[in-house]
């Protein structure tokens, strides 16, 4: 969840970004992940959310990591065809229930 808020696994047009491997390519995505986008960022609503999926033992329906945008150094930005975000508790019907 919280990798798919990060500029460094999504390109410019909110896709995931694909790893071509290699040293630098690599020193790249750490550079490009080594910062805080803080609280009330689209990472911190993820990590939020998940606890809360996994204390009520629920999931929503739907494409979750669709609900979030991607923090960059200069803010968030919306995912194009992003869900309703930040995530709120549907009728337990909507979703999987575990027990």
């Amino acid at each position: 969840m919280q990798d798919a808020t990060s500029p460094e696994h999504n390109n410019a047009q909110g896709q995931p970004r694909l790893w071509t491997g290699g040293f630098m390519e690599g020193a790249k995505h750490v550079a490009g992940e080594s910062f805080d986008p803080g609280s009330g960022s689209w990472a911190y609503r993820a990590t939020q959310d998940v606890q809360r999926m996994f204390e009520l033992r629920y999931i929503p329906a739907g494409d979750i990591i669709q609900r979030y945008g991607i923090d960059t150094k200069s803010g968030p930005i919306t995912r194009p065809g992003q869900l309703p975000s930040p995530w709120t508790p549907q009728p337990r019907s909507a979703g999987r229930m575990y027990a």
